[in-house]
């Protein structure tokens, strides 16, 4: 705050200077009204506006009257930067300092401590009961703000503890958010957390214990998150106390974690169709983020509701070799068998017997379908006829890879229901789509849920679900599994259970788990699923874009892309067409904060450069030596690139082969030439002209 200007304390006990009643008849209206012009500075405010702000009670003419005393009071306090005429009021820029605007400002800074300990109190705190509505939303607003930037300032400094792994900083910090914002779950989700970390998984039950309890006084619900924490205690608590869980030597199925708001945002869509509208959703994502698993755990709570409910599902699969309207058939199968669509029309019903002849064993007397008959209204009928009986899921798993045929006629019926259906579809993003599924994607009315990686502190829920591991060991292996896998639930489960195949995870004699201390720097092994996974993600790519890929995994997780043609052996042009595609398909990214690309998580890196054979890996390696060479010897960076890419490229090891059977025939005769030949095993001399980029073939099947 600027020295010599008198300042305004906001935040907790309104004070001017130190003082709570600086010769103001009213100090508490008139700190007030000089903290909001304060926060308004410099526009200036109407008379009227103020009036009706803090003396809305009052007739206009004593409202005014009240107002000129105030500011009277306020021109003999601040002095002549209180701006006021017959109509306007402001006050000019650093009359006075107030410190909410110097919290803001050390928070925007990155001053996380010097904020926090600026933190005095609530903002305005005795001004619940002034003013009119108009003043009692514009505080609630301010308040917000400030809250907003309490809690980041708060996140960032127990973030910073977690990252050194000093848990007793971070439980100060976390007993400071709950001190500040006592009602705010997140402050006290931290401070259970790392009073686990710290060894007290009794206490940090406890503190789980006494918020559930203030929730349920204030007949409030914990985020599915919250309740998942608990769960993740009371089992830490059994074993700690000699009480194993039923199979704890064994892998748990893994909880859904981290898609509490997802599964929230399902549930509220499906009490609108309860309610007699119809939905539609497309839960979208990469490969293994959780669509499939949301949606079942969605499912799994309609079937527990006491009112019943027609669940259908489809599957897309590859569209290779697949017969038109194929899903289309799979569905109407289910469809006439649900309560409700026998009311649908005989012609109806053939229609589809049409395209699925096994329907006609449940309806014998079907007549033949009629040749004017149109498919879409025909599904559109009985599925219809089935929501009006009861409300009706109808689920489409992998919605992009059905045939188009099957997309096509989805994307007309799901908009013709007009009450009792939701239509809810899984896709993957980064596919290629087609026109209906783009044409369903884009349709009005039709919500689009994207998941995002599951955040460190999801994952390490996720493994406290699995497996009983010591909960910093946990935390530990929680951000491992986060940094090589990007949040990638499926990623992160297999990688878990490649550990303990491997014998990194190990059972201890009590029946729980410990992580073998000799592997916890290492990278962890790649399972074949996880590789067989990206395979198909790479088959899928044009061959230009897959061998520009396998040049930049040579490259590195992060890479220049400006080397990516010379390492691949392509045109600039052609790289450009090939780096939008990959970007497209969220297999690389820009950078943050630097130039350069970089693939989306270290497993896409590793699959990609494992998946490639001998020969062209050795191959792309010594094109990225030459590409290095130049600059090798002026250029540290440059040099150690070119060194590594050189070992890696296969000459060295041959050449040593070499020379080892040369020396051990002509050992004892010709010493002289033994020199030589060693001289040349050491120095390997790189020859643009002799180095091949072998031409990308699909080998990896």
């Amino acid at each position: 705050m600027t020295p010599d200007v008198p300042v305004l304390r906001t935040l907790g006990e309104l004070e001017f200077n130190g003082a709570p009643a600086p010769g103001l008849s009213s100090p508490r209206i008139g700190l007030t009204l000089l903290a909001y012009l304060a926060r308004r500075s410099p526009k200036a405010i109407d008379r009227a506006e103020l009036a009706e702000l803090f003396w809305r009670e009052r007739d206009t003419a004593k409202a005014r009257q009240s107002l000129r005393q105030v500011l009277l009071e306020l021109k003999r306090l601040v002095g002549h930067g209180l701006l006021t005429n017959l109509d306007k009021v402001s006050l000019a820029p650093d009359t006075i300092a107030l410190d909410a605007a110097g919290f803001e400002s050390d928070v925007r800074a990155g001053r996380w401590r010097k904020a926090v300990a600026s933190w005095g109190g609530e903002f305005l705190s005795s001004a619940d009961n002034l003013g009119g509505e108009d003043f009692r939303f514009w505080l609630e607003i301010e308040r917000e703000g400030l809250h907003r930037s309490l809690r980041l300032a708060l996140r960032e400094l127990i973030q910073e503890a977690r990252g050194n792994s000093n848990w007793q900083e971070g439980m100060v910090w976390g007993q400071r958010w709950v001190e500040l914002l006592p009602l705010e779950e997140e402050g006290h989700r931290h401070l259970i957390e790392l009073t686990q970390l710290d060894g007290h998984t009794a206490e940090a039950l406890g503190l789980y214990v006494a918020f559930r309890s203030q929730l349920r006084v204030m007949d409030s619900s914990p985020t599915p998150a919250f309740l998942q924490l608990g769960a993740a205690l009371e089992r830490d608590a059994a074993a700690a106390q000699g009480r194993r869980m039923p199979g704890s030597a064994a892998l748990f199925t893994p909880d859904l974690t981290g898609r509490g708001h997802a599964l929230a945002e399902l549930e509220a869509l499906w009490r609108a169709v309860r309610s007699g509208s119809s939905a539609a959703i497309l839960v979208e994502g990469e490969g293994g983020i959780g669509k499939s698993r949301l949606c079942d755990e969605f499912l799994r709570h309609i079937r527990a509701e006491p009112c019943p409910a027609t669940i259908l599902r489809a599957r897309g699969h590859e569209r290779a070799g697949g017969t038109p309207g194929a899903a289309i058939a799979e569905l109407a199968l289910a469809l006439v068998a649900a309560p409700g669509a026998s009311g649908a029309s005989a012609s109806a019903l053939a229609q589809l017997a049409d395209l699925a002849p096994a329907i006609r064993e449940r309806f014998p007397s079907l007549p033949k379908a009629s040749s004017q008959g149109n498919l879409e209204d025909a599904l559109t009928e009985v599925l219809a006829a089935a929501a009006g009986e009861r409300p009706v899921v109808l689920y489409f798993d992998d919605l992009p890879l059905a045939d188009s045929a099957s997309q096509e006629t989805l994307t007309a019926v799901s908009g013709r229901v007009a009450s009792g259906l939701l239509f809810l579809a899984t896709g993957r993003t980064g596919e290629d789509q087609t026109s209906a599924y783009v044409e369903l994607a884009s349709r009005a009315g039709m919500r689009r849920l994207k998941l995002q990686p599951l955040s460190p502190r999801d994952i390490e829920l996720l493994l406290g679900s699995m497996l009983e591991l010591e909960p910093v060991s946990r935390h530990r292996l929680a951000e491992r599994l986060h940094a090589e896998a990007g949040g990638n639930p499926f990623f992160s489960i297999e990688l878990t259970a490649t550990l303990v195949d491997e014998g990194l995870l190990l059972r201890t004699d009590d029946g729980a788990w410990r992580l073998e201390s000799a592997e916890t720097g290492k990278p962890f092994p790649l399972p074949a699923t996880i590789r067989e996974v990206e395979a198909r993600r790479l088959d899928r790519l044009s061959p230009e874009t897959r061998a520009a890929v396998e040049a930049a995994a040579v490259l590195g997780r992060t890479f220049d892309p400006t080397l990516v043609p010379a390492v691949a052996g392509m045109a600039p042009a052609t790289w450009t067409v090939a780096q939008e595609e990959l970007i497209a398909r969220r297999i690389v990214r820009d950078c943050i904060g630097t130039k350069g690309n970089e693939f989306t998580h270290e497993i896409m890196h590793r699959a990609t450069y494992d998946l490639l054979p001998t020969s062209r890996r050795e191959a792309l390696h010594r094109a990225a030596a030459l590409v290095y060479k130049p600059d090798a010897r002026r250029n540290a960076q440059a040099r150690t690139a070119f060194s590594y890419h050189r070992s890696q490229a296969g000459a060295s090891r041959r050449w040593g082969r070499r020379g080892l059977v040369i020396a051990t025939i002509v050992a004892g005769f010709l010493l002289g030439a033994v020199a030589v030949a060693l001289r040349r095993t050491d120095s390997v001399h790189w020859d643009l002209r002799r180095v091949q980029v072998v031409p990308f073939e699909n080998q990896t099947g």
